[in-house]
């Protein structure tokens, strides 16, 4: 996302006290695969989190194997 994270944008969601009392989930598709960023992230209670190629030639590639 250009203007946010996902934890950014999970941590807004989160602050809103209508939308916390949703039951939104939280998958996160991101091209980081450190470590700290799925320890942070499913110590937020996220439901998910895959890792994506970082470029389109590589989601496209993959993408075909599932089709």
């Amino acid at each position: 996302m250009p203007k946010l994270t996902g934890l950014e944008l999970r941590a807004k969601v989160h602050e809103n006290e209508d939308l916390r009392l949703k039951s939104i989930p939280y998958l996160f598709f991101t091209t980081s695969a450190e470590q700290k960023h799925v320890i942070e992230a499913y110590s937020i209670s996220i439901q998910g989190f895959f890792v994506k190629p970082s470029n389109f030639q590589e989601l496209k590639k993959n993408n075909q194997n599932y089709c």
